[in-house]
């Protein structure tokens, strides 16, 4: 009965959020900088601006979770791929949220391309909605994501999430159009903005700062003005691993944790 009950109040959430898939954003270090992705030039933009993988230069495989220890059964773990090729870097990324009694599941495949100072990328979405107590539901999605670095210090990215405006059964997915803004002032100094609007919703702004206390270690902070939140986190790169961790912090629901893993099958000597 209790499995019944929470299936239920999950497939009631989602139902009247009009197919509100949850955030998607993965990655330990882009946890650690409010939830932004837009201008992050790493692994993680497989999941979240399919723009920026164009710049990664080396063969990746990262993992990622994130748990809150207020509320069971609303884990997120994922996994991703990068291969760069003659063409461009093509990506792959796997998305689960959620138990046994509810789950959301994302797999993407996405192909990102440089022309001159920009990239261009596209992915597509197989998403599922799987209840123990109900029907399944599926559907595809198509996003598109861009990212421009004006000079070697200033970069800007946008992506758009649905841009085919799929359903979800006879409930329409969100659309959401992120748009970002990258600062490097100095070598040890990375800042990011970010606004976020989803169509039925009110603008997001984020905002996060990183700074590189030693050649192989990071600290991150950040706020996210709806809902009201403060992040921090710290990474470090040990020879090919990449390991972020981080927090997020909310009034009403706590703390919840993120953490993440990659490893760069070959090291860009520029690192």
């Amino acid at each position: 009965m209790l499995k019944f009950i929470l299936g239920f109040i999950m497939y009631s959430i989602i139902n009247n959020t009009l197919g509100q898939s949850v955030n998607t954003i993965i990655g330990g270090r882009s946890s650690g900088l409010a939830g932004t992705g837009s201008v992050i030039k790493d692994i993680s933009a497989t999941s979240n601006n399919i723009g920026a993988l164009a710049f990664v230069e080396e063969t990746n495989v990262a993992f990622s979770t994130e748990f809150h220890p207020k509320l069971p059964g609303s884990s997120k773990v994922s996994s991703c791929f990068s291969l760069p090729t003659k063409l461009g870097v093509t990506g792959i990324s796997l998305f689960r949220f959620g138990d046994n009694v509810y789950n959301e599941l994302v797999i993407g495949i996405g192909h990102s391309h440089k022309i001159g100072i920009s990239s261009l990328g596209i992915r597509a979405n197989y998403i599922q909605y799987h209840s123990e107590t109900l029907s399944n539901k599926y559907a595809f999605r198509l996003d598109f994501g861009c990212l421009t670095d004006i000079t070697p210090k200033l970069f800007v990215g946008a992506y758009i999430l649905n841009i085919t405006k799929s359903k979800l059964s006879s409930e329409a997915l969100p659309t959401k159009f992120v748009v970002g803004l990258g600062i490097k002032p100095t070598t040890h100094l990375f800042i990011i903005s970010e606004i976020e609007k989803t169509l039925t919703y009110p603008t997001t702004f984020k905002a996060g700062v990183e700074y590189k206390v030693y050649n192989k270690l990071f600290l991150r902070t950040g706020i996210n003005m709806s809902p009201n939140a403060g992040y921090g986190g710290i990474g470090m790169v040990i020879k090919k691993f990449n390991i972020d961790y981080a927090m997020k912090f909310t009034s009403v629901l706590g703390t919840s944790y993120s953490a993440s893993l990659s490893y760069s099958f070959t090291r860009n000597k520029k690192q």
